[in-house]
Protein backbone atom coordinates (compact mmCIF):
# COMPACT_ATOMS: atom_id res chain seq x y z
CA UNK A 1 0.00 0.00 0.00
CA UNK A 2 0.98 3.39 -0.68
CA UNK A 3 1.45 6.29 1.48
CA UNK A 4 -0.31 9.35 1.73
CA UNK A 5 1.09 11.89 -0.96
CA UNK A 6 1.85 14.06 2.26
CA UNK A 7 4.95 15.42 4.59
CA UNK A 8 5.30 15.25 8.28
CA UNK A 9 6.72 19.26 6.84
CA UNK A 10 3.29 20.53 5.42
CA UNK A 11 2.59 23.07 7.02
CA UNK A 12 -1.01 21.91 7.41
CA UNK A 13 0.56 18.74 9.07
CA UNK A 14 2.21 20.76 11.55
CA UNK A 15 -0.91 22.80 12.22
CA UNK A 16 -2.74 19.31 12.78
CA UNK A 17 -1.11 16.19 12.48
CA UNK A 18 -3.01 13.68 14.16
CA UNK A 19 -5.08 12.94 10.67
CA UNK A 20 -2.24 12.13 8.98
CA UNK A 21 -0.29 10.08 11.71
CA UNK A 22 -3.65 8.33 11.71
CA UNK A 23 -3.39 7.97 8.09
CA UNK A 24 -0.10 6.06 8.55
CA UNK A 25 -0.94 3.44 11.08
CA UNK A 26 -3.31 2.17 8.35
CA UNK A 27 -0.99 2.46 5.70
CA UNK A 28 2.24 1.43 6.60
CA UNK A 29 3.16 1.87 10.43
CA UNK A 30 6.89 1.98 9.54
CA UNK A 31 7.71 4.12 6.67
CA UNK A 32 10.43 5.44 5.57
CA UNK A 33 9.82 9.57 5.20
CA UNK A 34 12.08 10.76 2.57
CA UNK A 35 11.97 14.21 4.23
CA UNK A 36 12.96 12.87 7.75
CA UNK A 37 15.69 10.77 5.88
CA UNK A 38 14.67 7.80 8.20
CA UNK A 39 11.62 5.52 9.15
CA UNK A 40 8.66 6.58 10.94
CA UNK A 41 6.61 4.16 13.71
CA UNK A 42 3.70 5.52 14.09
CA UNK A 43 1.78 2.82 15.64
CA UNK A 44 1.55 1.77 19.38
CA UNK A 45 2.96 -2.07 19.31
CA UNK A 46 6.15 -1.07 16.95
CA UNK A 47 7.05 2.45 19.18
CA UNK A 48 7.01 0.29 22.38
CA UNK A 49 9.27 -2.32 20.59
CA UNK A 50 11.53 0.36 19.64
CA UNK A 51 11.29 1.71 23.26
CA UNK A 52 12.46 -1.66 24.81
CA UNK A 53 15.08 -2.97 22.47
CA UNK A 54 18.53 -2.12 23.37
CA UNK A 55 19.64 -2.55 19.76
CA UNK A 56 17.59 0.92 19.42
CA UNK A 57 20.26 4.03 20.56
CA UNK A 58 20.15 7.08 21.05
CA UNK A 59 22.49 9.24 19.61
CA UNK A 60 22.65 11.32 16.31
CA UNK A 61 24.01 10.18 12.90
CA UNK A 62 25.23 13.50 12.22
CA UNK A 63 28.45 14.97 14.34
CA UNK A 64 26.91 18.32 14.26
CA UNK A 65 24.94 18.44 17.11
CA UNK A 66 21.94 18.40 15.18
CA UNK A 67 17.95 16.82 16.36
CA UNK A 68 15.15 17.34 14.05
CA UNK A 69 16.17 19.85 11.44
CA UNK A 70 19.30 20.56 9.34
CA UNK A 71 21.14 23.47 10.88
CA UNK A 72 21.98 26.27 9.17
CA UNK A 73 26.05 26.46 8.34
CA UNK A 74 26.48 30.37 9.26
CA UNK A 75 24.99 28.96 12.63
CA UNK A 76 27.32 26.35 12.99
CA UNK A 77 30.29 28.78 12.30
CA UNK A 78 29.38 31.04 15.24
CA UNK A 79 29.31 27.47 17.20
CA UNK A 80 32.39 26.36 16.11
CA UNK A 81 34.01 29.70 17.15
CA UNK A 82 33.94 28.81 20.27
CA UNK A 83 36.23 25.98 20.42
CA UNK A 84 36.14 24.87 23.64
CA UNK A 85 32.32 24.72 23.40
CA UNK A 86 31.38 23.88 20.13
CA UNK A 87 28.53 22.23 18.19
CA UNK A 88 26.03 21.28 20.53
CA UNK A 89 26.23 17.46 22.79
CA UNK A 90 23.47 15.83 24.12
CA UNK A 91 24.82 14.15 27.19
CA UNK A 92 21.96 12.73 29.12
CA UNK A 93 19.20 12.51 26.24
CA UNK A 94 21.63 11.19 23.56
CA UNK A 95 23.99 8.95 25.50
CA UNK A 96 23.96 4.83 26.07
CA UNK A 97 23.87 2.33 29.00
CA UNK A 98 26.33 3.05 31.79
CA UNK A 99 27.16 6.21 30.93
CA UNK A 100 23.91 7.37 30.36
CA UNK A 101 23.21 5.80 33.70
CA UNK A 102 26.33 8.20 35.09
CA UNK A 103 24.78 11.11 33.78
CA UNK A 104 21.51 10.82 34.98
CA UNK A 105 22.35 9.90 38.50
CA UNK A 106 24.14 13.75 38.19
CA UNK A 107 20.28 15.29 37.60
CA UNK A 108 18.16 13.09 39.68
CA UNK A 109 18.62 13.85 43.22
CA UNK A 110 17.38 17.26 41.72
CA UNK A 111 14.66 16.22 39.60
CA UNK A 112 13.40 12.50 40.29
CA UNK A 113 10.17 11.14 42.43
CA UNK A 114 11.18 12.44 45.77
CA UNK A 115 12.83 15.80 44.75
CA UNK A 116 9.79 16.85 43.01
CA UNK A 117 7.61 15.70 46.17
CA UNK A 118 10.19 17.85 48.14
CA UNK A 119 9.71 20.78 45.73
CA UNK A 120 6.54 21.11 45.54
CA UNK A 121 6.23 24.72 47.75
CA UNK A 122 9.12 25.87 45.66
CA UNK A 123 6.86 25.46 42.91
CA UNK A 124 3.82 26.54 44.42
CA UNK A 125 5.74 29.88 45.31
CA UNK A 126 6.77 29.93 41.08
CA UNK A 127 2.88 29.45 40.27
CA UNK A 128 2.18 32.09 42.91
CA UNK A 129 4.82 34.81 41.41
CA UNK A 130 3.13 34.47 37.89
CA UNK A 131 -0.64 34.43 38.10
CA UNK A 132 -0.36 37.07 41.20
CA UNK A 133 0.28 39.68 38.08
CA UNK A 134 -2.04 37.38 35.74
CA UNK A 135 -4.77 38.34 38.34
CA UNK A 136 -4.38 41.78 38.28
CA UNK A 137 -5.93 41.48 34.28
CA UNK A 138 -9.32 40.20 32.76
CA UNK A 139 -6.81 38.89 29.56
CA UNK A 140 -3.74 36.77 29.24
CA UNK A 141 -1.78 35.16 26.57
CA UNK A 142 -0.65 32.16 28.20
CA UNK A 143 2.43 31.04 26.41
CA UNK A 144 4.39 34.41 26.98
CA UNK A 145 2.45 35.31 30.47
CA UNK A 146 2.60 31.79 31.78
CA UNK A 147 3.74 29.29 30.95
CA UNK A 148 7.33 30.18 29.74
CA UNK A 149 8.00 32.27 33.30
CA UNK A 150 6.19 29.72 35.28
CA UNK A 151 8.17 26.16 33.93
CA UNK A 152 11.90 28.62 33.53
CA UNK A 153 11.22 29.78 37.34
CA UNK A 154 11.22 26.69 38.29
CA UNK A 155 13.87 25.20 36.12
CA UNK A 156 16.42 27.72 36.78
CA UNK A 157 15.52 27.64 40.73
CA UNK A 158 16.92 23.51 40.57
CA UNK A 159 19.44 24.41 38.14
CA UNK A 160 20.80 27.36 40.14
CA UNK A 161 19.96 30.24 37.86
CA UNK A 162 18.75 33.28 39.16
CA UNK A 163 15.37 34.37 38.08
CA UNK A 164 16.56 37.51 37.65
CA UNK A 165 18.43 35.72 34.39
CA UNK A 166 14.80 34.98 33.21
CA UNK A 167 15.31 37.37 30.18
CA UNK A 168 18.37 35.51 29.68
CA UNK A 169 16.86 31.90 30.30
CA UNK A 170 14.45 32.11 28.28
CA UNK A 171 16.57 33.84 25.24
CA UNK A 172 18.89 30.48 25.49
CA UNK A 173 15.81 28.35 25.49
CA UNK A 174 14.69 29.97 22.21
CA UNK A 175 17.86 30.06 20.99
CA UNK A 176 18.86 26.41 21.25
CA UNK A 177 15.36 25.68 19.70
CA UNK A 178 16.45 27.22 16.48
CA UNK A 179 18.97 25.01 15.83
CA UNK A 180 17.39 22.10 17.43
CA UNK A 181 13.62 21.61 16.73
CA UNK A 182 12.29 24.50 14.47
CA UNK A 183 13.41 25.25 10.99
CA UNK A 184 13.76 29.01 10.83
CA UNK A 185 15.16 31.67 8.55
CA UNK A 186 19.34 32.14 8.33
CA UNK A 187 18.86 35.51 10.18
CA UNK A 188 16.83 33.71 13.27
CA UNK A 189 19.85 30.71 13.39
CA UNK A 190 22.52 33.05 13.40
CA UNK A 191 20.79 35.35 15.84
CA UNK A 192 20.56 32.18 17.99
CA UNK A 193 23.80 30.98 17.69
CA UNK A 194 24.94 34.27 19.12
CA UNK A 195 23.08 33.76 22.31
CA UNK A 196 24.32 30.36 22.90
CA UNK A 197 27.28 31.57 22.75
CA UNK A 198 26.46 34.23 25.14
CA UNK A 199 25.00 31.91 27.36
CA UNK A 200 27.21 29.38 27.19
CA UNK A 201 29.96 32.30 28.73
CA UNK A 202 27.31 32.78 31.83
CA UNK A 203 27.41 28.97 32.28
CA UNK A 204 30.62 28.66 32.74
CA UNK A 205 31.30 31.89 35.12
CA UNK A 206 28.95 30.06 37.49
CA UNK A 207 30.18 26.99 37.50
CA UNK A 208 33.49 28.50 38.70
CA UNK A 209 31.38 30.28 40.98
CA UNK A 210 30.11 27.08 42.74
CA UNK A 211 33.72 25.25 43.05
CA UNK A 212 34.13 28.35 45.30
CA UNK A 213 30.65 28.57 46.98
CA UNK A 214 28.74 25.07 46.18
CA UNK A 215 24.59 25.35 46.57
CA UNK A 216 21.91 22.68 46.19
CA UNK A 217 22.04 23.10 42.64
CA UNK A 218 22.76 21.26 39.50
CA UNK A 219 25.15 23.70 38.67
CA UNK A 220 27.33 23.01 41.66
CA UNK A 221 26.65 18.98 41.10
CA UNK A 222 27.78 19.89 37.68
CA UNK A 223 31.15 21.36 39.12
CA UNK A 224 32.50 17.76 40.91
CA UNK A 225 30.76 15.49 38.57
CA UNK A 226 32.77 12.86 37.17
CA UNK A 227 31.86 10.24 34.18
CA UNK A 228 33.81 6.87 33.49
CA UNK A 229 36.42 8.67 36.25
CA UNK A 230 36.70 12.36 34.31
CA UNK A 231 35.85 15.09 35.77
CA UNK A 232 33.24 16.84 33.35
CA UNK A 233 34.20 19.20 30.48
CA UNK A 234 32.98 22.70 30.45
CA UNK A 235 31.62 21.41 26.80
CA UNK A 236 29.59 18.98 28.86
CA UNK A 237 28.82 21.27 31.67
CA UNK A 238 26.76 23.83 29.22
CA UNK A 239 25.47 21.50 27.22
CA UNK A 240 23.83 19.68 30.06
CA UNK A 241 22.60 23.03 31.45
CA UNK A 242 21.04 23.65 27.95
CA UNK A 243 19.19 19.89 28.11
CA UNK A 244 17.82 21.35 31.10
CA UNK A 245 16.34 24.46 30.53
CA UNK A 246 15.06 22.88 27.04
CA UNK A 247 13.52 20.09 28.03
CA UNK A 248 12.75 21.42 31.57
CA UNK A 249 10.86 24.16 30.64
CA UNK A 250 9.94 24.02 26.94
CA UNK A 251 8.03 20.52 27.06
CA UNK A 252 6.24 21.32 30.46
CA UNK A 253 5.47 24.76 29.25
CA UNK A 254 3.53 23.25 26.08
CA UNK A 255 1.87 20.35 28.07
CA UNK A 256 0.28 23.22 30.34
CA UNK A 257 -0.49 25.04 27.44
CA UNK A 258 -2.94 22.27 25.80
CA UNK A 259 -4.47 21.46 28.93
CA UNK A 260 -5.28 25.22 29.68
CA UNK A 261 -6.39 25.69 26.24
CA UNK A 262 -8.36 22.35 25.97
CA UNK A 263 -9.97 23.53 29.87
CA UNK A 264 -10.97 27.02 28.29
CA UNK A 265 -13.02 25.21 25.40
CA UNK A 266 -14.62 22.59 28.20
CA UNK A 267 -16.42 24.79 30.94
CA UNK A 268 -18.00 21.74 32.46
CA UNK A 269 -14.26 20.00 32.80
CA UNK A 270 -13.17 23.04 35.19
CA UNK A 271 -16.06 22.90 37.40
CA UNK A 272 -15.55 18.96 37.57
CA UNK A 273 -11.75 19.23 38.20
CA UNK A 274 -12.73 22.55 40.87
CA UNK A 275 -15.66 20.31 42.71
CA UNK A 276 -13.22 17.15 42.62
CA UNK A 277 -9.17 17.97 42.39
CA UNK A 278 -8.15 14.87 43.34
CA UNK A 279 -8.93 14.33 39.21
CA UNK A 280 -5.87 16.48 38.43
CA UNK A 281 -3.16 13.55 38.24
CA UNK A 282 -5.56 12.10 35.56
CA UNK A 283 -6.14 15.26 34.01
CA UNK A 284 -2.18 15.89 33.90
CA UNK A 285 -1.92 11.99 32.32
CA UNK A 286 -4.75 12.65 29.62
CA UNK A 287 -2.80 15.84 28.71
CA UNK A 288 -0.14 13.84 28.00
CA UNK A 289 -1.86 10.94 26.48
CA UNK A 290 -4.13 13.15 23.71
CA UNK A 291 -2.21 16.81 23.60
CA UNK A 292 1.46 15.87 23.99
CA UNK A 293 4.43 18.54 24.20
CA UNK A 294 6.58 16.02 22.33
CA UNK A 295 5.11 14.50 19.00
CA UNK A 296 8.64 12.59 17.76
CA UNK A 297 11.75 10.82 19.54
CA UNK A 298 14.40 9.21 17.53
CA UNK A 299 17.25 6.14 17.70
CA UNK A 300 19.28 4.57 15.74
CA UNK A 301 19.76 1.19 14.61
CA UNK A 302 22.86 -0.17 16.07
CA UNK A 303 22.74 -3.40 13.95
CA UNK A 304 20.46 -4.35 11.22
CA UNK A 305 17.18 -5.24 12.74
CA UNK A 306 13.87 -6.24 11.08
CA UNK A 307 11.07 -4.11 12.97
CA UNK A 308 7.32 -4.58 11.82
CA UNK A 309 8.19 -6.83 8.54
CA UNK A 310 10.74 -3.92 7.40
CA UNK A 311 14.13 -4.44 7.30
CA UNK A 312 16.24 -1.52 8.91
CA UNK A 313 19.70 -1.19 8.14
CA UNK A 314 22.70 -0.42 11.05
CA UNK A 315 23.26 2.71 11.35
CA UNK A 316 19.43 4.29 9.69
CA UNK A 317 17.57 6.75 11.92
CA UNK A 318 14.11 5.94 13.31
CA UNK A 319 11.69 8.26 14.28
CA UNK A 320 9.30 7.39 17.01
CA UNK A 321 5.82 8.91 16.58
CA UNK A 322 4.69 8.93 20.63
CA UNK A 323 2.06 11.29 19.74
CA UNK A 324 0.94 9.01 17.37
CA UNK A 325 1.26 5.79 19.23
CA UNK A 326 -0.65 8.00 22.19
CA UNK A 327 -3.98 7.77 19.75
CA UNK A 328 -3.49 4.34 18.33
CA UNK A 329 -6.97 2.73 18.44
CA UNK A 330 -5.48 -0.82 18.65
CA UNK A 331 -4.65 0.22 22.20
CA UNK A 332 -6.53 3.29 23.26
CA UNK A 333 -10.62 3.36 23.22
CA UNK A 334 -11.75 6.29 21.80
CA UNK A 335 -7.99 7.49 21.14
CA UNK A 336 -9.34 11.15 19.54
CA UNK A 337 -11.22 12.00 22.63
CA UNK A 338 -10.60 13.36 25.77
CA UNK A 339 -11.19 11.23 28.83
CA UNK A 340 -9.58 11.79 32.22
CA UNK A 341 -11.54 8.78 33.42
CA UNK A 342 -10.43 6.64 30.80
CA UNK A 343 -8.06 3.10 32.43
CA UNK A 344 -5.30 2.96 29.98
CA UNK A 345 -3.59 6.22 31.24
CA UNK A 346 -0.56 4.47 32.37
CA UNK A 347 0.23 3.15 29.11
CA UNK A 348 1.07 6.45 27.45
CA UNK A 349 4.35 7.09 26.12
CA UNK A 350 4.69 11.03 26.37
CA UNK A 351 7.54 10.42 28.85
CA UNK A 352 9.18 7.59 26.27
CA UNK A 353 10.07 4.19 27.66
CA UNK A 354 12.78 1.99 29.03
CA UNK A 355 16.30 3.41 29.56
CA UNK A 356 15.52 7.07 28.29
CA UNK A 357 12.22 7.23 30.24
CA UNK A 358 12.13 11.02 30.82
CA UNK A 359 14.21 12.00 34.03
CA UNK A 360 11.99 15.12 34.78
CA UNK A 361 8.70 13.15 34.39
CA UNK A 362 7.87 13.52 38.48
CA UNK A 363 8.73 17.22 38.17
CA UNK A 364 7.22 17.96 35.27
CA UNK A 365 3.60 16.39 36.75
CA UNK A 366 3.86 18.16 40.02
CA UNK A 367 4.59 21.71 38.12
CA UNK A 368 1.17 20.51 35.64
CA UNK A 369 -1.09 19.53 38.65
CA UNK A 370 0.03 22.51 40.47
CA UNK A 371 -0.59 25.31 37.76
CA UNK A 372 -3.91 23.74 37.01
CA UNK A 373 -5.27 23.54 40.73
CA UNK A 374 -4.31 27.39 40.96
CA UNK A 375 -5.53 28.50 37.69
CA UNK A 376 -9.17 26.31 38.62
CA UNK A 377 -9.03 28.21 42.20
CA UNK A 378 -7.98 31.43 41.10
CA UNK A 379 -10.90 31.97 38.41
CA UNK A 380 -13.84 31.05 37.97
CA UNK A 381 -13.98 31.06 34.24
CA UNK A 382 -11.31 30.63 32.07
CA UNK A 383 -12.57 31.27 28.13
CA UNK A 384 -10.31 31.22 24.66
CA UNK A 385 -10.33 34.38 23.82
CA UNK A 386 -9.82 33.51 20.12
CA UNK A 387 -11.14 31.03 17.94
CA UNK A 388 -9.92 27.37 18.68
CA UNK A 389 -8.52 27.15 14.88
CA UNK A 390 -6.40 30.56 14.74
CA UNK A 391 -3.85 28.75 17.30
CA UNK A 392 -0.58 28.38 15.49
CA UNK A 393 2.13 26.24 16.14
CA UNK A 394 5.81 26.48 15.61
CA UNK A 395 7.07 25.18 12.46
CA UNK A 396 8.24 21.58 13.60
CA UNK A 397 7.21 17.92 13.31
CA UNK A 398 9.00 17.24 16.62
CA UNK A 399 6.82 19.11 19.00
CA UNK A 400 3.55 20.78 19.74
CA UNK A 401 4.11 24.40 20.72
CA UNK A 402 1.65 27.20 20.39
CA UNK A 403 2.99 30.68 18.81
CA UNK A 404 0.01 32.44 21.13
CA UNK A 405 -2.94 31.39 22.70
CA UNK A 406 -5.25 34.44 24.11
CA UNK A 407 -7.99 34.02 27.21
CA UNK A 408 -10.30 35.50 28.77
CA UNK A 409 -10.51 35.24 32.40
CA UNK A 410 -13.00 35.34 35.47
CA UNK A 411 -12.01 36.02 39.02
CA UNK A 412 -13.48 33.88 41.33
CA UNK A 413 -14.56 35.70 44.59
CA UNK A 414 -12.77 35.41 47.61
Amino acid sequence: MSLPAKSLLDPEVVQCPYPYYEELRRERPIAFLPELNGYFASSYEIVRQILRDKRFLKGAAENDGRKFVTPHKAAQEILLADPDIGFPIHCISQSNGDEHSQFRKIVEPFMGRKAAMTREPAIQSCVDAVLGEIEKSDTCEIVADFSAPYTLYVMSDVIGLPRSMYNEAKAYAAAALTYLVYVVSEEEAVAGAKTMVAMHGVVRELIRERRKNPQDDVLSALAVATVNGQPLTERQMCYIVEELVVGGHETTANAINSGLTHLAQHPELQNTLRAHPEQLPPFVEEVLRALPPIQSAHRIASEDIELGGVLIKKGTKVFLGTASANRDESRFACPAAFDHNRTELDKHVAFGGGQHFCAGAYLSRAEQRIAYHQWLKRFSSIELAQPAESIRFHASFATRSPVEVHLRLKRARS
